[in-house]
């Protein structure tokens, strides 16, 4: 195992809560990025950018180029929307901020015009990073939000009460939402000012805190307040997002997963691109990023740590905006030996769980600070075996949209390919059975309604007059009287020196007649020529055809070759792992191994601080 600063990380993969936005409660306002959010993300960023870019920290991947953030190197997801997206914005320019400080080379004169003026980008040299912003018709979105559209989760949020499983919770509750009733009317009503809304009212609360100075003053008298107010939102939001025995209130066969339900639906879906992004590093080297970044909301983290096996050794409390978890892909700092990726052999590699809760920025009691490590699935040591890690990822995780789709009864666009019809529609108790029609049926009925809709199409075109009128087919058409050939007529005239040309004998023949250097003229039997059917084309041999185009297309800049994944190849359990768990990463979605090195990737150069290459 690697502990401490006997390590070098190779690969990280960095979670974050979106920035501080405008409460829900107040309807009919869309939800916006505060500048206090963005102040958030943008810290993070800074944080992150002394972790991983600064050559002076034990924890630099030297694969980063610390200049921009190159699409190769660095991949990020997050939601089409105001509040993640700009966080997201926020995150990367913190990382990666404006620099006006331009070098210009003999060989790089990007920067530079022909009239000796240097030129930086816009905004003092701002940074235009690669972000991946999906709608919740993409099928990424389940990565990020896999709460955001799952019809099926929606359903059980609603028909589960946290507060009667925490009786006596939810009675203290009651005299501190009435200390601060005056701050929550008229957004709440009285009935609306219970434990059944307390992640709702913390963040009104501590909204009001942070931006209004009454509010402020108030509860600077109440100094419990609002830690008792985050209190109650943990624990409502850890029974929604935390049971990983919930049922499934559409009545769902169990997750393929192991370890799950669909009250953790968010997180292993999460957990899925975890997988994809960490296995890819040593079995899917083409698709692999040093830095995976997706910005989201606290749902998935919420329900990832349980799954995690790490919720007695979390911070307490709900993740703050801004906060990080990092899943980082490390190996002791002796390994000098590497493989054809760049990277230590898969049974070298460990990864290793930290988490961030927040930034320090909102004032809150234990936001920001370092990165706390907090061992994985129960064990006690810090870091954990790759291969032991993917495996156990396995379990937890959402193996394809496919099931998904099956737990939520989403409606996606995505989704269509595999919901039946009482997927499609919602049930409001577990008893409930929608049924739906059989294949057999829904073809017999597609087939006559097609039928009947040609019928209709033809009776009308009818009525409108059009006939049809019979052709017969050009190779039974009678030859015309006069075979005009070209425009000119078939026979070569003495008015055509325009299109003789002469050459040596070892030039090649293209379009019109090449006649060699003499003075007979060339019969339109013994040449080439551009047409047929007159003096300009007859006798034309085919022209030499490019042996199978499509393959010299697809062969690629530098000997690179066309991925094509073998059906005959075992799964990477099968060749790398001896079987471990049964983890196949194909069949996970997690890509498949590729023959190819890190190489191929980036132009021929191999990863910085690698045996072979160097900085580049």
């Amino acid at each position: 195992m690697t502990t401490g600063q006997n390590t070098t990380v190779w690969a990280s993969f960095i979670y974050l809560r979106s920035g501080e936005n405008t409460p829900s409660a107040l309807q009919g306002t869309p939800a916006q990025l505060t500048s206090l959010g963005a102040s958030e993300l943008q810290s993070a960023g800074q944080f992150f950018r002394n972790l991983y870019l600064q050559d002076s920290s034990s924890s630099r991947i030297a694969a980063l180029d610390a200049f921009q953030p190159l699409a190769a190197e660095v991949s990020a997801l997050t939601l089409a929307d105001t509040v993640t997206l700009g966080s997201t914005q926020a995150f990367m320019l913190g990382m990666w901020p404006p620099n006006a400080t331009v070098t210009t080379t003999a060989t790089d004169i990007s920067s530079s015009l022909a009239n000796g003026t240097t030129l930086t980008n816009p905004l003092g040299g701002i940074r235009f990073p690669v972000i991946s912003a999906v709608s919740q018709n993409d099928i990424e979105s389940i990565y990020v939000g896999g709460d955001v559209s799952c019809n099926g989760f929606s359903t059980f949020t609603q028909q589960i009460n946290p507060a009667a499983s925490l009786v006596q919770v939810e009675q203290e509750s009651r005299a501190v939402y009435t200390s601060v009733q005056n701050i929550l009317n008229p957004v709440f009503t009285q009935s609306e000012q219970t434990f059944d809304n307390a992640k709702n009212i913390y963040d009104y609360v501590n909204y009001q805190n942070l931006h209004n100075k009454t509010a402020a003053a108030q509860l600077s008298n109440q100094p419990n307040v609002l830690t008792n107010l985050r209190y109650y939102a943990t624990l409502q939001q850890i029974a929604l997002y935390g049971d990983t025995d919930a049922g499934n209130p559409y009545d769902r066969a169990p997750l393929a997963a192991k370890v799950g339900s669909i009250s953790t639906i968010a997180g292993g879906s999460l957990a899925s691109q975890i997988g994809i992004a960490l296995y890819a590093q040593s079995y899917s080297v083409r698709s692999a990023h040093p830095l995976n970044i997706v910005v989201g909301d606290h749902g998935p983290l919420t329900s990832l740590f349980p799954l995690l096996n790490i919720t007695s050794n979390s911070p307490t409390g709900l993740a703050l905006p801004g906060s990080a978890a990092v899943f980082e892909l490390i190996s002791s700092s002796s390994t000098s030996s590497r493989t054809e990726n760049g990277i230590p052999s898969p049974s070298d590699l460990s990864v290793r769980f930290r988490f961030r809760n927040g930034t320090g920025l909102d004032g809150i009691s234990g936001s920001g600070g370092d990165l706390l490590t907090i061992p994985l699935f129960g064990q006690s040591s810090p870091s954990m075996p790759y291969t032991t890690f993917l495996s156990s990822l396995q379990s937890i995780a959402i193996t394809s949209p496919q099931d998904w789709c099956y737990q939520c009864g989403a409606t996606s666009l995505f989704c269509a390919a595999w919901n039946t019809t009482d997927a499609l529609l919602p049930s409001t108790s577990s008893s409930t059975h929608i049924s739906s029609v059989s294949p057999a049926t829904a073809g017999a009925i597609g087939a006559i309604t097609t039928l009947l809709l040609l019928f209709l199409l033809s009776l009308v075109a009818f009525l409108l007059g059009l006939r049809p009128t019979r052709t017969a087919p050009i190779w039974r058409r009678p030859r015309s009287r006069h075979s005009l050939g070209g425009f000119k007529g078939s026979a070569k005239l003495a008015s055509d020196p325009d299109l003789t040309a002469f050459a040596p004998p070892s030039y090649p023949i293209i379009g019109a007649t090449v006649e060699k250097p003499s003075p007979v003229l060339s019969s339109p039997s013994s040449s080439p020529h551009s047409r047929n059917s007159s003096w300009e084309m007859a006798d034309s041999p085919s022209p030499p055809s490019r042996e199978n185009a499509f393959s010299f297309a697809c062969a690629g800049v530098g000997g690179q070759k066309r991925f094509v994944r073998d059906s005959q190849a075992g799964s990477f359990v099968e060749r790398d792992m001896g079987g471990l768990g049964g983890l196949d990463g194909a069949r996970m979605g997690w890509g498949s191994r590729e023959d190819v090195s890190r190489w191929s990737r980036w132009g021929g150069r191999e990863r910085k601080g690698s045996a072979v290459g160097g900085r580049f």
